[in-house]
C-alpha cells in the first residue's frame, strides 16, 4: 500500500502542480457555488489549452521535425558510399520514424476537430507510402543499383508525397495553434472579470498552498536525493548498482532512464576495456608460439577459462592439399581423438570450411557430457567457426562451452579469431621460410662436399700429371741412350 507521499512522488511536475490547484479550488468552495464554478471552468479551460492547444501544438510540431530527421536521414541511406555509413543513416531513421510514431499517438487524443482527424488520417496514408517506396528505394541501393534508387527518392511523385505529408502536419498544427489563440483569449477575458474573486480565492488558499509547497518539495527532493546516491555509487566504480525510480513517469524518472542509459554505456565502455585488455593477452601468447601445436596451445590456455571452454579442437586450412588439419586441441580424451585431416564438406567442420559460415548447437540435459575424473557435466553450446584473415580461410575453430557464451564473451571471440588467422598465416610463412632456409642449408652443404671432392680430384689429377711427366722424363733418357747401347751391343756380338 503507497502512501500519499509515495503516490505524490510518482506524479508529474505538471500534475504535483495541478493538485496544489485543485486543493485551491477546494477551499474556495465555502465563498460559495458561484465561485467554485467559476474557478472549475476557468481550470477546465486551462486544461483543454494544455492538452488540446499547447500540447498537441509541440507534440504536432515534434512529428514535423521528426519527419524531417527521417526524410534527411533516408536520403543520407540511400546515397551512402558504404555499408557502416548506411547502417547509421538507417539506423538514425528508424529511431526518427519511431519518434514521428510516438508524437503522433500523443497528438491523436489532442484533436477535437473533425478537420483535423480526417488530416492526420490522410497523413498516416501518404506516410505508409513513403515508407514502402523507401524500403524499395534501400532494396536497390543494397542491390548495387544506388542510380535506380536516387532517381526513386528523387522522383517528383515522392517529393509530393514528402511535401504533401508536411503540408498536412503544418495544416494540423496552424487549425490548433488558430484554436488554441481563440481559448487563450476567452480565458483572459473570463480572468479579468473574475480577478476579484481569484484574489479572494487565493488569499483563502495560502495556508493550503504552503502546506502543498511543502509537500511538493518534499516529493521532488527525496527521489532527486535517491538517484544522486546512485549517480555517487555509479561514479565510484560500482557499475551495477541499481538505479531507483526508473519505472516513474515524471521527471525524476526520465533523468533516472538517463543515468540508466549512461550506466549501460559504461558498462559496454567496460566491457569493450576488458575486451581489448584480454585481446592484447591473448595476441601476446600468440606471437611466442613456434609452430601450429604450440600456436594452439597458447590460443586455448588463454581463451578457455573466458569462455568456459570445456573441450576445443583447432584445424588449419591447407591450401595446396585443400583440406584441414589437425594443428592442436584443448581437453582432448583418448576415448576422442579429433581426426588429423579433414576433406570440405565432411561433417560440421568441413562444412564450415565449405560454406564459411559459423554455426552454433545449443546443448540440453539430454546433449553431449563431458567426462572428468570426477564425474561428467553437460556442455551448454558447441561453436563452430571459420577463421578469416580477409575473405581467405585460415582454419577451423570448435569450442564445446560448460554455458551459453555471453555477448562480452562473443565479442571477445570475434576480436581474437582475426588476431588467430592473422598469427596462423605469419607461423605458415616462418615454417615455410624456415623449411627454405633448411633446404637452402642442405644445398649450401652438399656444394661444399662436392668442391671438396673437386679439390681432391684436382690433387689427384695434379699427381698424375707430376707422374707422367717423370714416366715422360725417363722414356726420353732411354731413347736418348739408345743408339749407344745399340753399337756395344753389335761389338760383343762380332767380337763373339
Amino acid at each position: 500500500m503507497r502512501s500519499p507521499l509515495q503516490m505524490l512522488e510518482r506524479l508529474p511536475l505538471r500534475h504535483k502542480l495541478a493538485v496544489g490547484f485543485v486543493s485551491l479550488l477546494l477551499l474556495s468552495l465555502a465563498l460559495g457555488i458561484q465561485s467554485l464554478q467559476t474557478q472549475s471552468d476557468l481550470n477546465r479551460d486551462l486544461q483543454r489549452l494544455r492538452q488540446e492547444g499547447i500540447g498537441g501544438i509541440a507534440r504536432i510540431q515534434e512529428a514535423r521535425i521528426h519527419f524531417s530527421r527521417m526524410m534527411l536521414a533516408m536520403h543520407r541511406a540511400v546515397g551512402a558510399s558504404s555499408e557502416g555509413e548506411r547502417e547509421e543513416a538507417l539506423q538514425q531513421m528508424d529511431e526518427a520514424r519511431q519518434q514521428v510514431r510516438h508524437a503522433l499517438e500523443l497528438t491523436r487524443p489532442t484533436l477535437f476537430k473533425p478537420e483535423n482527424v480526417k488530416r492526420l488520417e490522410q497523413f498516416e496514408i501518404r506516410f505508409a507510402r513513403i515508407q514502402r517506396t523507401v524500403a524499395e528505394a534501400l532494396d536497390l541501393a543494397r542491390q548495387g543499383m544506388p542510380a535506380e534508387a536516387a532517381s526513386l527518392v528523387e522522383s517528383v511523385g515522392f517529393r509530393e508525397l514528402d511535401r504533401g505529408a508536411d503540408r498536412l502536419l503544418g495544416d494540423i498544427a496552424a487549425v490548433k495553434e488558430y484554436g488554441a489563440e481563440d481559448t487563450t483569449q476567452a480565458i483572459q477575458d473570463f480572468a479579468s472579470r473574475r480577478s476579484n474573486l481569484t484574489y479572494a480565492l487565493l488569499l483563502g488558499g495560502l495556508g493550503l498552498a504552503l502546506a502543498f509547497a511543502w509537500l511538493i518539495s518534499r516529493s521532488i527532493r527525496r527521489p532527486i536525493g535517491r538517484v544522486r546516491n546512485a549517480v555517487e555509487e555509479l561514479a565510484a566504480g560500482r557499475l551495477q548498482q541499481v538505479i531507483p525510480h526508473t519505472d516513474y513517469r515524471n521527471e525524476t524518472g526520465d533523468l533516472a532512464r538517463a543515468i540508466a542509459a549512461l550506466q549501460t554505456e559504461s558498462i559496454q565502455l567496460e566491457a569493450q576495456r576488458w575486451i581489448k585488455a584480454q585481446e592484447a593477452a591473448i595476441q601476446a601468447e600468440l606471437q611466442q608460439a613456434e609452430t601450429t601445436e604450440e600456436l594452439a596451445a597458447r590460443f586455448f590456455r588463454p581463451l578457455a577459462p573466458l569462455l568456459e571452454v570445456g573441450q576445443g579442437v583447432l584445424y588449419r586450412w591447407d591450401g595446396e592439399r585443400q583440406r584441414l588439419l589437425l594443428a592442436g586441441s584443448y581437453a582432448i580424451g583418448a576415448d576422442h581423438v579429433p581426426a588429423g585431416e579433414i576433406e570440405p564438406g565432411a561433417g560440421l567442420l568441413g562444412q564450415c570450411a565449405s560454406d564459411r559460415q559459423p554455426r552454433s548447437i545449443k546443448q540440453g540435459e539430454n546433449g553431449r557430457r563431458l567426462r572428468s575424473a570426477l564425474g561428467e557435466v553437460a556442455l551448454g553450446e558447441i561453436l563452430v567457426l571459420p577463421i578469416l584473415s580477409g575473405d581467405r580461410l585460415a582454419g577451423v575453430l570448435e569450442l564445446a562451452c560448460f554455458d551459453t557464451p555471453d555477448g562480452t564473451a562473443r565479442a571477445l571471440l570475434e576480436q581474437v579469431l582475426p588476431r588467430l588467422a592473422v598469427s596462423m598465416e605469419i607461423l605458415d610463412r616462418s615454417l615455410a621460410v624456415q623449411s627454405l632456409l633448411a633446404q637452402t642449408r642442405q644445398q649450401a652443404d652438399a656444394m661444399e662436399a662436392q668442391a671438396a671432392r673437386l679439390e681432391e680430384q684436382a690433387v689427384e689429377l695434379e699427381a698424375q700429371q707430376a707422374a707422367l711427366k717423370e714416366t715422360e722424363v725417363w722414356f726420353r733418357g732411354v731413347v736418348e741412350s739408345a743408339p749407344t747401347a745399340c753399337w756395344w751391343w753389335t761389338s760383343a756380338a762380332r767380337s763373339c
